[in-house]
């Protein structure tokens, strides 16, 4: 196997291991592809968006399992319905992308180009959609086709529409490593921790109720310094997200938050348990690549419970309630950010240490939370 071959192998099964989501590893790729002034979004116009001073790219992405896209796909009138359906902007500076895995047998997409081309009209086209909605029995595809002939702006997105087959993704992205200068042998890793970055960002922005987008200078700036420490072997994180509350739901980091109120719904316990898998898998690889001492380590956890200790004890003091003084405990608890000798984790691996140490009972929110859960194990 030649050295391109190897390392595009590699990026596929780096991809498998993430949980491969084509949509995801597009706007990767469309990210490491970015210019000056761009931003890239994530699931706001459609499934990604590019914004540029009065221009604008959205993309819809088909991943099929049937081999093409034929003349009444449902998943194709669909996608032009929703897009004549979008508000707030500009058709005619907008330019319309539907990528996809499998073949375009689409007879209209030559019909497209030919109006593209100024060979046909837009009257010409409106017949020809006339003459798939009656020869289609399915109820929705009809609804969606008489919305698309029907819709002012169709006119200008047929003019900008364009169809892509893309079965490339991996060595996509494998070409654009080269950007941030990592040696050859640290690549991979180089791209393990840059999906981590953004996994971090995506969750985060999504529990703020935040458009998830990066602009090109925020990924720049982000790549070199990730590519710095990497070049360095310093210590990145990796994000790991919590995707099944069922091995969860009953540990005592989760019986204690729900205690105290602060765990109400599934996404909470989402949050928590992503907190809490990111501290325990980044310590597995501190550990295992020694990039702090045991003694270094040791002398962490000993600050984490004395700073603790220090909050409970004041919650204590100064408040009558104990749900009230649980509540404020872990608040204020797990606000507080974690250095390990020269490492300072990120605020989520932070937390987690704090509700691995309560899964432990090694602390707790309750005044009485030793008496209350110690007789439960």
């Amino acid at each position: 196997m030649s050295e391109s071959n190897e390392k595009v192998s590699s990026i596929s099964n780096l991809m498998q291991e993430q949980g491969f989501n084509y949509q995801f590893f597009y706007f990767l790729y469309k990210l490491m592809n970015s210019k000056r002034g761009e931003t890239i979004r994530y699931e706001e116009v459609d499934d990604i968006s590019i914004v540029r001073i009065n221009k604008m790219e959205v993309y819809q992405l088909k991943y099929l399992t049937s081999s093409n896209i034929s003349d009444l796909s449902e998943a194709f009138w669909k996608t032009l319905y929703n897009w004549g359906s979008l508000q707030g902007i500009n058709f005619s500076n907008t330019t319309f992308f539907i990528v996809t895995n499998a073949l375009i047998t689409n007879k209209l997409v030559k019909y497209i180009e030919k109006y593209q081309e100024n060979v046909c009209t837009f009257s010409d086209i409106k017949r020809r959609i006339e003459d798939y909605k009656n020869n289609t029995s399915n109820e929705d595809i009809e609804k969606y086709i008489s919305d698309v002939i029907e819709n002012k702006n169709m006119s200008s997105i047929l003019k900008n529409i364009k169809f892509i087959q893309d079965i490339n993704i991996i060595e996509k992205i494998y070409d654009n490593l080269y950007r941030f200068l990592i040696p050859e042998e640290k690549q991979i890793l180089f791209l393990k921790k840059l999906i981590g970055e953004l996994k971090l960002r995506q969750f985060k922005d999504t529990n703020e109720k935040k458009k998830f987008e990066v602009t090109f200078e925020e990924y720049f700036k982000f790549g070199c310094k990730l590519a710095d420490r990497i070049r360095s072997n310093k210590f990145v994180e990796s994000f790991y997200e919590c995707n099944n509350i069922k091995d969860f739901i009953k540990k005592f980091f989760i019986v204690q938050a729900q205690d105290i109120g602060v765990v109400n719904d599934e996404d909470d316990i989402i949050t928590l348990s992503t907190n809490y898998l990111n501290y325990i898998n980044n310590m597995i690889e501190i550990m295992k690549y020694k990039f702090a001492t045991d003694k270094e380590i040791d002398d962490s956890l000993k600050f984490v419970i004395q700073n603790w200790k220090s909050v409970f004890m004041e919650c204590k003091r100064l408040i009558a309630d104990d749900i009230s003084k649980g509540k404020k405990c872990f608040t204020d608890t797990l606000n507080k950010n974690i250095k390990i000798g020269n490492i300072s984790l990120e605020d989520i691996t932070s937390k987690g240490c704090f509700l691995k140490l309560s899964d432990e009972l090694r602390i707790g929110w309750l005044p009485k939370w030793e008496e209350k859960y110690k007789n439960e194990e």
